[in-house]
C-alpha cells in the first residue's frame, strides 16, 4: 500500500472525529433510544501548566496547540515519532486530530523526533503536510503550536513558554486521540571521559587536504528575480572563494520562494532565481557554468515563518554550499 492511501486513510478517519457525535434513528428501540443519548465529548479540562520536575532525566513533554481560526475549521493530524509518517501504525508514534480552540500533550523521550502536520483539502481531496525535526530537551515542555495557512498547508511553529501561556488560557484538552502510546525511554549512559591522547602530528608529505565549506546566501525582492542590494555582494565572495580554493565538485544553487502565490507558480519562480544566480556568476565573475546546478525547490523549504514580512524575505532566496580541499 502506498504512503499517500495511508495518509489520506488517516486524515479520512482524523475528520470523522471532530465534533459530538449523537447515535440514534427515526425510530428508536429502546435500546437505540439509550444510545441516541450518548454524546462523544472533544474536549476536557482547561490547560493548567505542567510541572517538568515531573518528568524523567530522559524524558520530554511536548504540548500542542490550536488556537481559533474561523477561516480554517479542519481538522490537522499531528503525529509526533521517529519516522513522522502519519497514517503508519508503530508502537513509538503518536496521532491527534487537532481542532480549533484545544491542545494536546504527549511525554517522549528526549532525543530527535520528527513532527508532522497534515490536513486535507475537503475539495480536491489532496493531502497537504509540514514536517519538522526537534530535538527535545531533557525535563522540559516545548511548545508547538500548529494551524492552517490561509492556503490550506498546515504549520509548525515553536513558541515560547510566555506566548504558550497566553495563546493556552482559554484552550481545552482534546481528549479523543487517534492513537496513544505507551513510552519507554532507556536510561541515558553514562557520559565517559576518555583519558588525554596525544596525536603525533604527521610530516609535511603526509599531511592530509584541509576541508573548507562556504555557505552563501542572497535574498530576492518579492515576486521578483531580482537580488536584494544589500545581499548582492555575496556573488562576488561566492565566485572568490571558487577562484582561491578550486574544487571539482558541482554547486547546487537552490532557489527557494516564500508561500504567497500557488506552489506552481512558486517552483518556476525558484528555478528563475537559481539561473539568474547563475547567470550573473558566469557572465560576471567568470565562473566555470559546467560547475554550476540551478534548482528551484518553490516554497516547499522554508528557513522562516511565512506569517511575517522578515521571514518571508529569509525565504526568497538562493543558497549554494561550496565545498573545497586544499
Amino acid at each position: 500500500m502506498n504512503s499517500k492511501v495511508l495518509l489520506s486513510t488517516a486524515l479520512v478517519v482524523a475528520m470523522g472525529l471532530t465534533g459530538c457525535q449523537t447515535m440514534g434513528a427515526s425510530q428508536p428501540s429502546t435500546a437505540d433510544s439509550a444510545m441516541s443519548k450518548v454524546m462523544w465529548q472533544k474536549s476536557g479540562a482547561a490547560f493548567q501548566q505542567p510541572n517538568d520536575s515531573m518528568l524523567k532525566a530522559n524524558e520530554s513533554r511536548i504540548v500542542l496547540l490550536r488556537q481559533n481560526n474561523t477561516a480554517q475549521t479542519g481538522p490537522i493530524v499531528v503525529g509526533i515519532g521517529s519516522d513522522g509518517l502519519v497514517g503508519v501504525n508503530t508502537d513509538n508514534f503518536f496521532q491527534v486530530s487537532l481542532v480549533n480552540n484545544h491542545y494536546s500533550d504527549i511525554v517522549v523521550c528526549s532525543d530527535s523526533q520528527v513532527v508532522t502536520a497534515q490536513n486535507m483539502n475537503s475539495v480536491n481531496g489532496q493531502v497537504l503536510a509540514q514536517a519538522k525535526t526537534y530535538n527535545f530537551t531533557p525535563q522540559t515542555t516545548t511548545y508547538l503550536k500548529v494551524d492552517i495557512s490561509a492556503n490550506g498547508v498546515p504549520t509548525i511553529q515553536q513558541v515560547s513558554t510566555a506566548q504558550a501561556l497566553s495563546m493556552l488560557n482559554q484552550t481545552t484538552r482534546q481528549t479523543h486521540q487517534i492513537s496513544r502510546v505507551s513510552i519507554a525511554c532507556s536510561a541515558p549512559k553514562p557520559v565517559a571521559i576518555p583519558p588525554a591522547v596525544v596525536v603525533p602530528v604527521p610530516p609535511p608529505s603526509q599531511n592530509l587536504p584541509i576541508r573548507n565549506e562556504r555557505q552563501f546566501t542572497v535574498l530576492f525582492d518579492f515576486d521578483s528575480t531580482k537580488i536584494t542590494a544589500n545581499t548582492a555582494a555575496e556573488l562576488g565572495e561566492m565566485a572568490d572563494f571558487i577562484r582561491t580554493r578550486p574544487t571539482n565538485n558541482n554547486i547546487i544553487l537552490e532557489g527557494h520562494t516564500d508561500s504567497k502565490g500557488s506552489e506552481s507558480y512558486n517552483s518556476k519562480l525558484s528555478q528563475a532565481r537559481a539561473n539568474t544566480a547563475k547567470d550573473i556568476l558566469v557572465n560576471r565573475y567568470g565562473v566555470d557554468s559546467m560547475k554550476l546546478n540551478p534548482m528551484g525547490y518553490g516554497e516547499s523549504r522554508p528557513v522562516d515563518t511565512n506569517n511575517t514580512e522578515q521571514g518571508r524575505q529569509n525565504n526568497r532566496r538562493v543558497v549554494a554550499t561550496v565545498v573545497s580541499e586544499q
